[in-house]
């Protein structure tokens, strides 16, 4: 699944680019709904889409506070393996979420899974652990065994 769309990787900010990237932050936020827009050199505009405006936010965060960034694609489609890795899982895990109905089979060849259907998935599990442990350290805290935030 690493198919990387630059050579070289990981990209870093040097010290000069700091105080760019933290004004930076405060321009990618949205207003009433509206992002930034970009202005090219003849003077025509185009709005940021919010898809991108969002991968800019974090990218520049993550760069601002002196850190490295990779990007890599991901297919529309994953093969069980690309599953697999996505929701670090093994093979045979991604095969029993596929038998049990909480992922779609696969079609075609080499079989695919529509990568919405694995974000989706991975998306409500991740729900539903973040719950689970809340409501176990809210347990502990009722008896007695964690202080009460």
């Amino acid at each position: 699944m690493d198919r990387r769309l630059y050579a070289v990787r990981p990209v870093s900010a040097d010290d000069a680019e700091l105080v760019h990237l933290r004004a930076l932050e405060r321009v990618l936020v949205e207003q009433n709904g509206i992002g930034p827009t970009i202005v090219a050199p003849d003077g025509g505009s185009v709005p940021v889409p919010r898809t991108l405006n969002r991968l800019l936010q974090e990218i520049t965060h993550i760069l601002a506070n002196g850190d490295a960034v990779d990007v890599v694609s991901v297919p529309s489609e994953l093969t069980i393996v690309e599953a697999a890795e996505l929701l670090n899982e093994s093979e045979a895990e991604v095969k029993e979420l596929i038998q049990e109905g909480h992922l779609p089979v696969p079609s075609g060849s080499p079989a695919r899974i529509p990568l919405p259907d694995v974000v989706a998935f991975r998306n409500q599990r991740d729900s539903e652990r973040r719950q689970a442990l809340e409501e176990l350290i809210q347990l502990n805290q009722d008896l007695g065994f964690y202080a009460k935030r």
